[in-house]
């Protein structure tokens, strides 16, 4: 009886034989605006080049996107992120307008709208699932902090709020469990501590800090869970390898490497219109020339720190981002003289003139951070401009563009 046994086990084995599908995901972060760089800063077209040539089946996650991307979605071939989840430097530079009616696969668990726009709810969607054909299926969800509003303005945000970061993902969990037949992942808010997340989130495989200079990959619990962070500008993506098993339904604990970038060939690209103009010379930029630049707008400007000098290469989002290295949109306030003065007194002023301000209308300019609050719930400026009826203008340049303009802006 042996014999029929042994022979009962090869059917068996023959009927359902073991196969492991291999799957790659691509991991990239914090590239927004940086279209072409240097080796420190080589931009989202290395990322798409490298793809392109030797991974375009893969699944790509980016933390952060650019509004570029919706200028480069029309150009055949090309290939862009299964799923982006925003973050706040986006949203200060262009608010949501450019996460709706996007071509671009937004997603984000605790974005809603806020309860006087019951009609507005984003039309992206909480989470991103991708299913192959073997059964293998994907999970991403992202997260906003809750302390994001204090970095960009309420003007920025509307008609969406920001809901707590650890109920949304509780209450999400409550109705869509981790399965183990589901490969998960979770990008994690700006704020708070990435291990103290991992051991909130002990269930998904893979859990993708906010971009860093410093990319990583760190084990957590004996392999079974990734925590990796991607490098700025695109200066690393981050390979999570992982294995499907289509008899038992489960992938294997993933294995995740950092993976530098080199310069991508622009020539191979047929560049459309939007994205070309980046490409032309830079002119000469300093801090003294973005603030005359600046002071050309308003008569105060409050001047924000981390503001270098020109950089050495001779491309020109390389130079911006060396100079500027978090883009900023600038938001122009109307003062009575009364309030300028209370303005212009408070502890660890920043502002800027040309010479002493006079005069019943001031007007000041202020980055997007500083109108937000900077960090900060009651921060006379955030609460005058919530509170208060002033004139408010958001400006059509960032710093980037006033630091380091091209030739062609500069004229």
């Amino acid at each position: 009886m042996r014999w029929l046994a042994a022979l009962q086990i090869l059917l068996l084995a023959l009927a359902a034989p073991a196969r492991e599908v291999g799957i790659t995901l691509w991991i990239s972060g914090g590239m927004e605006g940086v279209m072409m760089g240097d080796r420190a800063s080589p931009g989202y077209l290395s990322a798409i080049s490298k793809l392109m040539k030797e991974d375009p089946e893969s699944f790509w996650i980016d933390v952060g996107g650019t509004a570029d991307w919706d200028c480069l979605s029309g150009i055949e071939g090309v290939k862009l992120p299964d799923a982006v989840v925003p973050r706040e430097t986006g949203l200060r530079l262009y608010g949501t307008s450019f996460l709706q009616e996007s071509r671009i696969p937004w997603t984000c668990l605790n974005v809603a709208a806020l309860p006087q726009f019951p009609e507005s709810e984003p039309d992206f969607p909480p989470f991103k699932m991708w299913e192959q054909a073997d059964g293998a299926r994907i999970r991403v969800l992202g997260l906003l902090a809750d302390e994001a509003p204090l970095r960009v303005p309420s003007a920025k945000l509307h008609p969406f709020q920001v809901r707590p970061a650890v109920p949304s993902l509780r209450n999400f969990l409550t109705g869509h469990p981790v399965d183990p037949s589901v490969f998960s992942v979770l990008v994690l808010p700006e704020q708070g501590s990435p291990a103290d997340w991992s051991r909130l989130a002990p269930d998904f495989a893979v859990v993708i800090a906010p971009p860093s200079t410093r990319p990583q990959v760190v084990e957590v619990r004996d392999g079974k869970q990734l925590r990796v962070t991607p490098g700025l500008h695109g200066r690393t993506l981050i390979r999570v390898q992982l294995y499907w098993d289509t008899v038992e339904r489960r992938f294997r604990d993933p294995k995740a490497e950092v993976v530098w970038m080199r310069l991508a060939d622009v020539e191979a690209f047929d560049l459309p219109v939007c994205a070309v103009r980046r490409l032309r010379p830079v002119a000469a930029g300093s801090p003294e020339k973005l603030l005359e630049s600046l002071l050309d707008h308003a008569d105060a400007v409050w001047f924000p720190d981390g503001i270098s000098g020109p950089g050495d290469s001779r491309l020109p989002d390389a130079q911006r981002v060396a100079m500027v290295p978090e883009d900023d949109a600038w938001l122009r306030v109307t003062l009575e003289a009364a309030d300028w003065r209370r303005w212009r007194d408070l502890p660890d002023s920043k502002w800027r003139t040309r010479g002493a301000v006079s005069g019943s209308e001031i007007r000041v300019l202020l980055s997007a951070r500083v109108a937000a609050g900077e960090g900060e719930w009651h921060s006379t400026i955030r609460r005058d401009l919530v509170e208060r009826d002033l004139l408010q203008e958001w400006m059509p340049f960032t710093t980037r563009e006033v630091a380091v303009p091209t030739r062609s802006e500069s004229r």
